[in-house]
C-alpha cells in the first residue's frame, strides 16, 4: 500500500473512530434484535458454552455464532453493557472505511478512495449502523469483502489465494448470518464470470469458492458430537423458509417497501446514484467493477422484496453499491466542479434532514400534538403519563446538519469541493449526536421504564416474566441466571408460563404486562401491582411462600 493511500485510510479510520466509539452505550439497547444478540453474548459468558447460541439458556437457532462471539470478547474487556454490545461494529465501521479507501484506490485511484469513503461515513444508514449492536454490518462488510476477493482473482497471477480468500471470507459471512450469504455473493459473481470466463471456468471457481465457504460452518456445526448440528440445522432450515414466506413477528410490508428505506436511508449516496443512471456521470475505467455492484444491488432489491418479512436492515448490503454509484458520480464532480446539481442534491437533503432532527424533539415535547397524532390506547397512555428528562440540547443535532449547510453554502462558489466535505461530514456528525442525544428521550416513550425496572432487579433472586407480548429486556437488564430459566427449573418451555403463574416456585415472580391487555391479571388475588396499576406498563408480584 502506498504511503498516501496509507495516510488517507488512517485519517478517515480515526474520524471513525472519534465519531462513533465515545458514549457509544448512551442509549439503551433497542428491544428486539440489539437486545437479543447481546443477551446471546451475556449468557454465552455465564453458561460458558461458546459454541451454541441461548437465549434464556435454551438453544437459539435463529443466528450462527460468530458476531455473538465478537459481543462476548468486548463484554470480556468492558463488561456486559451497551458499549460492549455495540463496540464490534464500531471496528466493523473502521474497518469498512479502511476497506473502501484501499479498494477504490486498487480499482481507479486515490481520489476515488477517498470520495467512495467520504460518501460512506456521510450517508445515514451506513453511518447510523455503526452505532448499533446489530449483526448485518459484520456480514454486510465481510460478503463484500468476498465479492472484492473474487474480483481481484479475474486479474491477479495469484487467482487460487484470492479464490480462497474470497470462500473463507464468505464462510465468516455464512457463519455470522447463514446460507442467505451464498445467494447474495453467488448469483452476482455466477452472471459476471460466466460473461468473463465461460460458464466451464465459471463452474471450476465457482466450486472452490462454495467449498471453502461452507467450511467455517461445517466446522462449527460438527464441532461436537451431540445432536445439536442436525437439530440446529433442520431449525435453522425451518426458521429460514418462516422468513422468506412469512410476514414473520409482523414485520411485513409492500413490495417496494426497501426501494424506499434505501433511497431515503442512504442519502446522500442514494439521490447521487440515481444521477449516475446517466452516461455522462459513469466512470468507463471501472466497467467491471460497475457490473458487478450493479449485479449486487439488484440481487439484493429483487431478493428482500419478495421476501414477505420487511426489516430496515435486511437490504443494507445494498449500501455498499449504492455508495460505490453515489461515489462515482461525486468523483466525476469532484475532478471538474462546475455543475451545481451534485452540491444542490446534498445541500437540499441535508437541510431536509436537519429540519427533521431538530422537529422530532419538538414534537415529542408537545404532547398535545402527539396524542393527535397517536391513536394506539397503549401508546396514548404511554404518552400521557411520560416526562421525558429533556437537557435542552437535543435541536444540536440538526443544527449540525443545517450548519454544515450554510457552511457549504459559503464555501460553493470558490471552494465546492470543500463544501460537499463540508457537508458529508456534518451530515455523519449529525446522525452521531442524534443518537447519543435524542435516542435516549425517545426510549422515554418506549422502554424506559421496562429497562430500568429490570436493571432494579438485575442482584434479586426474583424471575421476571413478561405477559401479552414480546420481548428480551428483561433477559438482558435483569441478568437472567440459568438456575431461574425454564431448562434450570426443569420446567418444558411451553408450560413455562402456566408454571409461573400457577406453579409452586422458590422465589418470587414478577410479571411484565401493559395495562390495556392485563385486565385478568389485575383481578388474581395473588398478583400483588408493585407500581400504580393506572400506569401504562404493569408490573405484578407473585411472592414466594
Amino acid at each position: 500500500m502506498e504511503r498516501n493511500t496509507l495516510r488517507t485510510a488512517i485519517v478517515f479510520a480515526g474520524f471513525v473512530a472519534l465519531t462513533v466509539v465515545p458514549l457509544l452505550g448512551n442509549a439503551y439497547l433497542f428491544d428486539w434484535d440489539e437486545v437479543n444478540f447481546a443477551e446471546c453474548a451475556r449468557e454465552m459468558l455465564v453458561s460458558g458454552d461458546y459454541l451454541h447460541p441461548q437465549i434464556e439458556f435454551e438453544p437459539f437457532w435463529e443466528k450462527p455464532p460468530l458476531f455473538f462471539w465478537l459481543q462476548a470478547a468486548a463484554m470480556h474487556v468492558f463488561g456486559v453493557n451497551e458499549f460492549a454490545a455495540r463496540f464490534p461494529n464500531a471496528l466493523v465501521g473502521i474497518a469498512t472505511v479502511v476497506l473502501l479507501v484501499i479498494v477504490g484506490t486498487r480499482w481507479l485511484d486515490r481520489q476515488f478512495g477517498m470520495v467512495w469513503a467520504l460518501l460512506w461515513i456521510g450517508s445515514l444508514l451506513p453511518q447510523f449502523y455503526m452505532h448499533s449492536g446489530l449483526i448485518d454490518p459484520l456480514f454486510n462488510l465481510l460478503m463484500f469483502s468476498s465479492l472484492v476477493a473474487a474480483l481481484t482473482s479475474l486479474e491477479s497471477s495469484q487467482r487460487y489465494w484470492w479464490l480462497a480468500g474470497s470462500g473463507l471470507l464468505l464462510g465468516c459471512a455464512v457463519l455470522t448470518k447463514g446460507p442467505v450469504a451464498l445467494l447474495l455473493v453467488g448469483l452476482p459473481l455466477v452472471v459476471l464470470w460466466t460473461i468473463s470466463l465461460g460458464w466451464k471456468r465459471m463452474l471450476a471457481d465457482g466450486m472452490l469458492i462454495l467449498l471453502l465457504s461452507a467450511l467455517p460452518f461445517v466446522v462449527w456445526l460438527f464441532s461436537d458430537q451431540s445432536q445439536y448440528g442436525q437439530w440446529f440445522m433442520r431449525s435453522f432450515v425451518e426458521y429460514q423458509v418462516r422468513l422468506l414466506t412469512t410476514g414473520d413477528a409482523g414485520h411485513s410490508g409492500p413490495i417496494y417497501y426497501h426501494l424506499v428505506v434505501l433511497l431515503a436511508g442512504c442519502f446522500p449516496a442514494s439521490w447521487l446514484a440515481l444521477a449516475g443512471l446517466r452516461p455522462a456521470w459513469r466512470v468507463a475505467l471501472l466497467q467491471r467493477q460497475s457490473f458487478a455492484m450493479a449485479l449486487m444491488l439488484a440481487t439484493v432489491v429483487v431478493m428482500f422484496s419478495i421476501v414477505q418479512t420487511k426489516i430496515v436492515h435486511y437490504s443494507s448490503l445494498a449500501y455498499y453499491p449504492l455508495t460505490f454509484f453515489g461515489a462515482q458520480v461525486l468523483y466525476r464532480w469532484w475532478q471538474q466542479p462546475r455543475q451545481r446539481f451534485p452540491l444542490v442534491i446534498a445541500m437540499v437533503g441535508t437541510a431536509i434532514v436537519g429540519v427533521t432532527m431538530i422537529l422530532t424533539p419538538v414534537i415529542l415535547a408537545n404532547r398535545d400534538l402527539l396524542l393527535s397524532l397517536v391513536r394506539d390506547e397503549f401508546s396514548r397512555s404511554i404518552i400521557e403519563t411520560t416526562t421525558p428528562h429533556w437537557k435542552g440540547i437535543e435541536w444540536s443535532a440538526g443544527a449540525l446538519a443545517l450548519i454544515a449547510m450554510l457552511g457549504a453554502i459559503a464555501l460553493a462558489r470558490r471552494l465546492p469541493r470543500a463544501a460537499i466535505v463540508a457537508v458529508l461530514v456534518g451530515l455523519a456528525l449529525s446522525v452521531s449526536a442524534f443518537l447519543r442525544i435524542v435516542a435516549p428521550r425517545i426510549q422515554d416513550f418506549t422502554q424506559r421504564r421496562v429497562v430500568e425496572f429490570c436493571k432494579r432487579y438485575s442482584t434479586s433472586d426474583a424471575i421476571i416474566h413478561p405477559i401479552g407480548f414480546k420481548t428480551y429486556l428483561h433477559l438482558f437488564y435483569a441478568k437472567r441466571r440459568r438456575e431461574r430459566s425454564p431448562r434450570g427449573l426443569g420446567v418444558a418451555r411451553p408450560q413455562w408460563e402456566a408454571y409461573l403463574l400457577d406453579g409452586k416456585l422458590p422465589c418470587d415472580v414478577i410479571f411484565l404486562a401493559k395495562r390495556t391487555k392485563a385486565i385478568d391479571l389485575l383481578r388474581r388475588t395473588d398478583l400483588v401491582p408493585l407500581d400504580d396499576p393506572n400506569l401504562p406498563w404493569l408490573f405484578l408480584l407473585r411472592a414466594h411462600k
